[in-house]
């Protein structure tokens, strides 16, 4: 990712966050800003929204980072392909404009 047309790393991209309500807990979280957008952009399911913060809680990043890497992967395995959404299936998330499906 590029941010004013400088490349950013790992490190410089998963250092922004922004507050999440973990639905599981009830809890606000920290999840990096760059994961949140991913998971916008993958337009994931809520059951992928709580599979990845409850691995980002117990793995960190890194392992959230694999998790999203097969996701598509996994989508096509077990045919849950989330290509085609209806804007009612979506949410927002706490304090930004990204979003995440049902």
């Amino acid at each position: 990712m590029a941010r004013n047309s400088q490349v950013m790393s790992q490190e410089e991209l998963l250092r922004e966050t922004v507050a999440h309500l973990d639905l599981n807990t009830g809890k606000e979280i920290k999840l990096p800003a760059a994961i949140v957008k991913i998971l916008t952009d993958k337009k994931a399911s809520l059951k992928e929204w709580e599979s990845a913060i409850g691995l980002y809680q117990v793995a960190g990043a890194s392992g959230l980072l694999a998790y999203l890497e097969g996701l598509d992967s996994f989508r096509q395995h077990f045919g849950t392909d989330r290509t085609a959404i209806s804007k009612e299936q979506v949410l927002p998330c706490q304090k930004n404009s990204s979003h995440f499906a049902l």
